[in-house]
């Protein structure tokens, strides 16, 4: 029986305008009842260059940000690792586009959610669009987190982020994408009470 798929996306930016550069682009495939889905990851590190060369842009504000970020985040968004080498913008968002249609070959109707509807599903929106690429994501596919976060909030009185364990390297957005699955869960269970 085919469902709809949740796919938590995180990306890691030198930007927090339109379009930024992308340094990592991280999602999980969930659901609300049964959490991660096992075998669902996609992470990439992806060049920052290659991002400049099309045209997204970086911003001091963000790249001081990453400056205060522990040393940990920083060596694993921007280290190049030799067992996970930086991959060109193009490449990395065919990589995404074979990620997401997979499960919609499977019949299923993918939703993907972002942190925020000016954050991660624009920003990697702006990307397809640099590279002259179809975003895979219908725009009535687009889902986001902090809305149901503050919706949970209001009905409860419970800040979720703040009682839920974060597992890993905050600002890895592999380990940000687990997180918010974990909270997005309990914010469900709140809501349907």
């Amino acid at each position: 029986m085919n469902k709809d798929i949740f796919i938590m996306l995180d990306l890691e930016t030198l930007g927090n305008r339109i379009n930024p550069v992308i340094a990592q682009i991280s999602a999980v495939a969930f659901t609300l009842e049964g959490g991660v889905i096992e075998g669902s990851e996609f992470d990439i590190l992806v060049d920052t260059e290659s991002c400049k060369s099309v045209g997204l842009e970086t911003n001091h504000s963000t790249i001081q940000w990453w400056n205060e970020q522990s040393q940990d985040a920083q060596d694993l968004v921007f280290n190049n690792p030799p067992d996970n080498p930086r991959t060109y913008i193009e490449d990395a968002l065919n990589e995404f586009t074979h990620y997401i249609t997979d499960y919609k070959t499977l019949g299923h109707r993918v939703y993907v959610w972002g942190n925020g509807i000016r954050a991660d599903n624009v920003w990697l929106l702006s990307a397809y669009k640099a590279c002259g690429k179809e975003d895979p994501i219908a725009y009535n596919e687009d889902l986001d987190y902090r809305t149901l976060h503050y919706i949970a909030k209001k009905k409860s009185g419970i800040d979720v982020k703040k009682i839920t364990e974060f597992d890993g390297v905050p600002h890895n957005a592999i380990d940000d994408c687990k997180y918010q699955i974990k909270c997005a869960m309990k914010m469900w269970e709140i809501i349907k009470s």
